[in-house]
């Protein structure tokens, strides 16, 4: 948050921004410390948190445009039903909230995934989800 508070400040300013941390770059405290970050729009039935991702996402791409790099690689997202019933009901207020927003998606019901996915991936959902990235 501060880099990017950082950052955004020096956007709508002529003054000089010092950013000051405690620790050293990459160090084991910062949450961007590797190159492991999931970036996604699920979170269930939050539009507020799903618009603010959304947002998010974009501000990504035009720093990416800004800077000639690209920090994230986008994939798509697979929920899968299954019998956990609160996993469920996220997966499907998930679907809602993004469909209520726009976002690209693509749902299987029952057993016609099985002409998309390979079968042996999973076992019997009774529906899939798919959130593609934009």
């Amino acid at each position: 948050m501060g880099s990017a508070t950082a950052y955004y400040l020096s956007k709508i300013t002529d003054k000089q921004i010092i950013l000051v941390d405690q620790y050293n770059v990459a160090n084991d405290y910062c949450s961007s410390n590797d190159i492991n970050r999931v970036f996604r729009y699920a979170y269930g039935k939050d539009e507020f948190y799903t618009r603010l991702a959304i947002q998010s996402r974009k501000l990504w791409q035009q720093l990416e445009q800004e800077t000639k790099l690209q920090l994230l690689i986008p994939s798509d997202l697979l929920l899968v039903q299954g019998t956990d019933k609160e996993w469920n009901m996220f997966n499907e207020e998930s679907h809602k909230t993004l469909r209520r927003s726009g976002s690209k998606q693509r749902t299987w019901k029952e057993n016609s995934w099985r002409n998309d996915i390979h079968s042996s991936m999973l076992k019997e959902p009774s529906q899939i989800h798919m959130l593609e990235s934009s």
